[in-house]
């Protein structure tokens, strides 16, 4: 695994690439994280058979943050950043992977990846201002993903909102990602959404007739069940795939199963770019 940075519109962004030889698969993370949270699937074989490469936005990890007075941070500009940064790397066709808010500047900006032939998305069904009533929990972290400065009580009370085991190895990675992260982000990112600058992502999404899988943590505490069963029994161009005892941060708690299904999606979209079904609905035990 290799760091490297992209600047794009004056920001360094930073990317973790695998050394694995393919079509190249972004990885896009979601709020308060960064692209170290992806560190084990590079370093994995996964990584090694395919060129993976997790980039960090702005304010997170060791990309640098936005310098000039902006008042607000959208899903959708952070989707046009995704476009960018996958254009520096001039791919001819790639894959997208996108786990939370990550998944959701994808779906903001599908139209802004014509050559992408596969769209993964983690803990992040897509929704719009008609559906966000009935897609989210009440927040379990009381308000802290939109809270500029955090102390290490409301650090470890964010952390533990996105596992559903409270394994100490993950906690402390969740910690030190959170803790790093731009607070200025989550204040800028509250005050997009509170202004109600979304898009119609299921829209984007059937616009784009992009083969799509959706990873469901049984346990998310952040996310109803039952939008899911919605989207998949809604004749959605979605295929669900489910993993039991798994909360939020499904590629932290449920690795090797993680890697399995991204290895068989990999393999489906990245080589063919052609569509084969999985089943509508499959439940992975968490060992």
């Amino acid at each position: 695994m290799k760091k490297l940075f992209k600047e794009i519109d004056g920001l360094q962004i930073e990317c973790l690439v695998s050394t694995g030889d393919s079509a190249p698969i972004f990885i896009f993370h979601g709020n308060s994280s960064c692209a170290g949270a992806y560190e084990n699937l590079l370093n994995s074989e996964l990584g090694r058979r395919y060129q993976l490469i997790a980039v960090s936005f702005p304010g997170h990890g060791a990309s640098s943050y936005y310098q000039s007075n902006i008042e607000f941070v959208s899903i959708a500009m952070l989707g046009q950043l995704t476009a960018k940064i996958v254009q520096a790397f001039n791919p001819s066709s790639y894959l997208l992977i996108g786990q939370s808010l990550g998944g959701h500047a994808l779906l903001e900006s599908l139209h802004l990846h014509p050559k992408a032939t596969g769209l993964c998305l983690v803990s992040a069904p897509p929704f719009s201002l008609t559906t966000i009533g009935s897609v989210f929990r009440e927040d379990p972290t009381g308000g802290l993903l939109f809270t500029n400065q955090l102390d290490q009580y409301a650090i470890e009370q964010f952390a533990r909102a996105f596992v559903h085991n409270e394994g100490r190895e993950n906690l402390e990675l969740l910690k030190t990602h959170i803790r790093t992260t731009e607070g200025l982000f989550r204040e800028h990112l509250g005050k997009s959404l509170a202004l109600g600058l979304l898009e119609d992502e299921l829209l984007s999404l059937v616009n784009s007739k992009i083969p799509c899988l959706l990873l469901q943590g049984l346990e998310d505490k952040f996310i109803h069940n039952d939008y899911y069963q919605y989207l998949v029994q809604n004749d959605t161009p979605i295929e669900l795939v489910q993993f039991a005892n798994t909360g939020h941060a499904i590629q932290l708690e449920a690795p090797q199963q993680f890697e399995h299904v991204l290895g068989e999606f990999i393999y489906q979209h990245l080589l063919t770019g052609v569509s084969h079904a999985l089943s509508d609905s499959r439940e992975l035990q968490h060992a």
